[in-house]
């Protein structure tokens, strides 16, 4: 979205005499507001603008943002986090340098952009940072690691500390309906169009993509276009992959956002599935099984702080994903023991379908 109609969205609706006018001068407001120099837009504003709009030499404001460490911490890891977006090269230098840094909040916001952008320049950077790394910035670095080694296919040396993981099972007669199939054309595009290019440093796929909705939450699940192919299954049985992201719908603004990565891992004959929101927790935990060119896959939701049980199965095969079955429960983890609620809805299996013709 260009910073002008960002704006008007805002509230501006002036226009400036010429055709590119209305941008420039909407790039000054938000240059002036980033120092604090603005009535109508807060720093915090003008990053978001900024991280969102198509200025092709964004990154540099981003930069003056970061290393600035006059700035609030919180702007400081908003620009981290918005550099994620901008030229990946120019991206990845910039966050290497800022690395040194000695805010924790804003060393997290490095760690999580570069686990978007970085190849395995960033990677070395990480682990060299990590040993100093505190608490908070240690789990976004951590998790920063899983992606790059991932998206690259890149296995062996030191892995990031997992916790025991433990699968949420639904009960009998507590469940609710989870509606996935096949996303329609204007889903599919939306989706693609906020996410941008190349996020999370792969390219997704428009075929296939899925949509689910349920109580909570709607939202797509989109793959990795590298598999795709028909030697998909056999490209992560031989290496980690960045399999694909799940984006969510804002029910409040209607924008869309990454919201989970899927990562794959191999692990004796089959394969290891793990979904991580975006900040690094992980909320489903899965295996699937290989037989001859076809690969049967399971999810479960993972205890966790609000989780609430679901499980999901289906096939994989030639890059073709299926999900042939997906059921959700009503109990929500409350604390480390769950606390039951009464259920409210019987348990239904809900089965992959072409979207109805509208």
């Amino acid at each position: 979205m260009s910073l002008e109609r960002s704006l008007e969205a805002r509230g501006d609706t002036s226009r400036g005499a010429g055709a590119g006018s209305g941008t420039l001068r909407g790039l000054q407001e938000v240059r002036d507001a980033l120092h604090g120099r603005s009535d109508r837009l807060t720093p915090t504003d003008a990053v978001q603008l900024l991280s969102h709009s198509a200025f092709p030499n964004r990154h540099r404001d981003l930069q003056s943002i970061l290393d600035d460490e006059g700035a609030s911490s919180r702007l400081r890891y908003l620009a981290a986090v918005g550099l994620a977006r901008a030229d990946r090269t120019a991206a990845q230098d910039i966050l290497i340098r800022a690395s040194q840094t000695s805010e924790t909040r804003v060393l997290a916001g490095i760690f999580r952009a570069l686990g978007q952008v970085g190849d395995e320049t960033a990677l070395r950077a990480v682990e060299e940072v990590l040993p100093r790394a505190e608490a908070q910035a240690r789990t976004q670095g951590e998790f920063a690691r899983t992606l790059i080694m991932h998206r690259i296919g890149l296995s062996g040396g030191r892995s990031a500390r997992t916790p025991k993981i433990e699968a949420l099972e639904l009960a009998a007669d507590c469940g609710q309906r989870v509606l996935i199939r096949a996303a329609r054309a204007h889903v599919a595009m939306e989706s693609l169009l906020a996410l941008g290019p190349r996020p999370y440093g792969i390219e997704l796929a428009e075929d296939p993509m899925f949509e689910f909705v349920c109580d909570r939450c709607r939202g797509t699940i989109m793959l990795n276009r590298e598999f795709t192919g028909t030697d998909a299954l056999s490209l992560l049985r031989k290496r980690p992959a960045l399999l694909g992201l799940g984006a969510l719908r804002s029910e409040s603004d209607d924008r869309w956002s990454a919201a989970a990565v899927l990562l794959t891992t191999p692990e004796g004959k089959g394969i290891r599935i793990a979904v991580h929101l975006t900040n690094g927790e992980r909320i489903f935990d899965g295996l699937a099984t290989v037989q001859d060119e076809e690969a049967r896959w399971s999810l479960r939701a993972v205890r966790r702080l609000g989780a609430f049980p679901i499980r999901a199965e289906g096939t994989f095969s030639s890059g073709m994903l299926r999900i042939d079955v997906a059921e959700s429960g009503t109990r929500v983890v409350q604390s480390a023991r769950p606390v039951a609620v009464e259920a409210v809805h019987r348990r239904r299996t809900v089965h992959l379908r072409p979207p109805a013709e509208e």
